[in-house]
């Protein structure tokens, strides 16, 4: 089955009849996690809440998963509870009861993916598009389009996959998009609350942001060792000032391949630790086995196999035990990296985020 994945239904003719799944109920609905997957179950009176993944208090980093769930189950709204949510880092995904109805909803990024299906009065949902088919029995139905992408050298070998809104290679399941929440009882998207308390003070932000960053590093601390993948790039070079306090108990690391990129990465990260004293590693890939190569595709409706998937197999090799990695991405929304004037149309955006501009990317 599906490595640290999840899968949740009210329909009581499916169910995950395996010795890796466990499963959680509230009312109708089960909640399946598999065993790498921590799962932590609050419930009172009225309301409750399961929390998959691991959810972190930047401004109290030394709360639990526990200390966290306890708190959420007093909201009295939902907003209330998304209001809180809102300042929490991690990769998690949350099932909500709350005065009566029923909710799903992710990390701000939707890291911890959500692929969902309604069927009448029945609901699924997933981390794992090719989990949620293989619990209804459902064998894969793709347009022309995207059995076209599927065999395209671009999108094989370079591009990164992501459809553009909330489609997914089976035109019968949607994602969740980030910053958006599941109201199962509707059965509709609806966008989550802008919370933040809006400031002119470039330094007042500056101040809380590095805040933010400095205490979601130290809370992952408290739970796992920690590894920091060290590039070029903006992203990890923030991370790495943001953690610097705690760099003594950080292993900081770059993957070694052969691309220009790679190695601009490998020779900058090199001259980072030295000047900063860090415990460093430039790790050096190798080629993809065959048993590397069944087992991953074994987890993918379309599996790629890209030049970065050997980073994937180093830790698949390694079984790297209570360890988490410390990455960063989506720093244009910081900086701004984008002109205006290459986002004023669609093919512009395409462009621009170096995705193909094919009629289903335009259109979304």
């Amino acid at each position: 089955m599906k490595i640290n994945q999840y899968f949740i239904t009210n329909d009581d003719s499916i169910s995950i009849n395996d010795v890796d799944f466990s499963v959680n109920s509230i009312d109708k609905f089960k909640v399946y996690n598999h065993k790498n997957l921590k799962a932590n179950v609050f419930e009172s009176e009225s309301n409750a809440l399961i929390i998959l993944g691991d959810v972190f208090n930047p401004y109290y980093p030394n709360y639990s998963n526990k200390d966290i769930g306890c708190e959420l189950l007093k909201s009295k709204s939902l907003n209330s509870l998304l209001k809180q949510v809102d300042k929490f880092t991690g990769r998690f995904v949350m099932f909500v009861k709350i005065n009566g109805a029923y909710y799903v909803l992710s990390d701000f990024f939707t890291q911890r993916h959500v692929y969902y299906l309604f069927k009448e009065d029945e609901f699924y949902a997933s981390s794992s598009d090719k989990l949620l088919l293989d619990c209804l029995n459902l064998k894969l139905e793709i347009d022309d389009e995207k059995a076209s992408l599927m065999t395209s050298n671009y999108f094989l070998k370079i591009n990164e996959h992501w459809f553009l809104n909330e489609t997914d290679w089976d035109n019968r399941l949607k994602k969740l998009l980030p910053n958006h929440y599941l109201d199962i009882v509707e059965a509709e998207t609806k966008r989550i609350p802008v919370f933040v308390t809006k400031t002119s003070e470039k330094k007042q932000l500056e101040a809380e942001v590095l805040s933010a960053l400095k205490g979601s590093v130290e809370a992952y601390s408290k739970r796992y060792k920690l590894m920091l993948g060290l590039t070029s790039g903006y992203d990890s070079r923030l991370l790495l000032a943001a953690s610097f306090s705690l760099k003594h108990v950080i292993k900081y690391f770059t993957f070694s391949r052969n691309d220009t990129y790679v190695q601009r990465d490998v020779k900058v990260a090199k001259q980072l630790s030295k000047a900063y004293h860090l415990d460093y590693q430039s790790i050096k890939t190798t080629e993809l086995s065959p048993e590397f190569i069944s087992e991953y595709k074994k987890q993918f409706l379309v599996p790629r196999l890209l030049d970065k998937t050997k980073n994937i197999q180093w830790f698949w090799n390694k079984k790297l035990s209570n360890t988490i990695v410390v990455n960063g991405f989506g720093g244009e929304l910081f900086r701004r990296f984008y002109k205006t004037k290459t986002f004023s149309n669609s093919i512009s955006i395409c462009e621009e985020i170096e995705y193909e501009p094919t009629e289903l990317n335009i259109n979304a």
